[in-house]
């Protein structure tokens, strides 16, 4: 084969793998996923369908940082398949992402290229030692859109009580103000200031999820 045809053929190559389609199983492709699904979907511990459940996320999640992709062909393998291999390939292949400090497995299928992960408030308004940690660190970040999620899920939940749903709404938003003011004060711990950010974030997602009983069990964040 001839230069010219081996270039032509890895620019179809490229844009084949530009589309969401295909990545390659390495560790190429974008540095943070999208969920291209408006439906929530399980991140599991195997490349299986059966396999333990880490955590459901919710639909058009942002920020799952690619950590690699297996099952799908190399260059040129994809070069000897037809286009049905090639997406029968897609739909086998699974890739690991990261989110919310765990990791695990999401068939590549339900993900396209996405970006750095951006915190639930405006961080040209970020105020104070936590806020601007939050700001730079894409893990931080992450958590905090993860906790804005929960929480919006938990004001639906209250606002569903039969009675005193007003009530209910009113101390939901008092505690969560209560909640970040204690987050903030993390600037004050000796030892590591964002651990103490990580944690409060966790207990509070594992608190709000417990008492609207918004995931099961086994789903609580851990």
């Amino acid at each position: 084969m001839s230069i010219t045809m081996q270039y032509f053929h890895f620019l179809i190559l490229l844009s084949f793998l530009s589309t969401p389609l295909l990545t390659l199983a390495t560790a190429d492709g974008p540095d943070y996923y999208r969920l291209n699904s408006d439906t929530p979907i399980e991140i599991k511990t195997e490349q299986r369908a059966d396999a333990e459940i880490i955590l459901t996320i919710p639909g058009n999640t942002n920020g799952l940082k690619n950590l690699g992709c297996k099952g799908l062909p190399n260059y040129a393998q994809w070069l000897e398949m037809t286009n049905a291999e090639r997406l029968a390939a897609r739909e086998k292949a699974w890739c690991q992402v990261e989110y919310i400090q765990l990791a695990g497995w999401i068939p590549q299928k339900y993900l396209v290229e996405g970006a750095h992960p951006t915190p639930s408030f405006d961080c040209d308004k970020a105020e104070g030692k936590v806020e601007t940690l939050i700001c730079q660190e894409a893990d931080l970040m992450t958590l905090d859109n993860h906790m804005h999620y929960v929480y919006q899920s938990a004001l639906q939940a209250a606002g569903n009580v039969d009675a005193g749903a007003v009530e209910a709404v009113n101390v939901l938003k008092a505690t969560q103000r209560g909640w970040i003011k204690g987050r903030n004060e993390c600037w004050k711990a000796i030892n590591d200031v964002k651990q103490c950010v990580i944690t409060r974030y966790q207990q509070r997602i594992a608190k709000l999820q417990t008492k609207w009983m918004l995931v099961a069990a086994n789903d609580t964040y851990r």
